[in-house]
């Protein structure tokens, strides 16, 4: 269903943020990585992008990355 959005409107930042967490719910953390990196690459003032990532990485147990990535959200907000 999200894809199915998102080909419709591709780029809207926020409906690929609904489709990596729906990636995360399925275990399937390599296409949320690369989805949250989309967003960041084509917006770099993205907060929910940076936020994303870091959360994520934090689950993954990669907290060097996870600081990196909170600390850019908190920056950006």
């Amino acid at each position: 269903y999200m894809e199915r959005i998102l080909r419709l409107n591709p780029y809207n930042l926020v409906y690929r943020i609904y489709l990596g967490k729906c990636y995360e719910k399925m275990s399937n953390s390599t296409v949320a990585f690369g989805i949250y990196n989309s967003t960041i690459k084509e917006d770099k003032y993205f907060f929910e992008g940076y936020y994303n990532l870091g959360r994520l990485y934090n689950l993954e147990k990669l907290y060097k990355y996870s600081n990196y990535y909170l600390n850019e959200a908190l920056n950006l907000n």
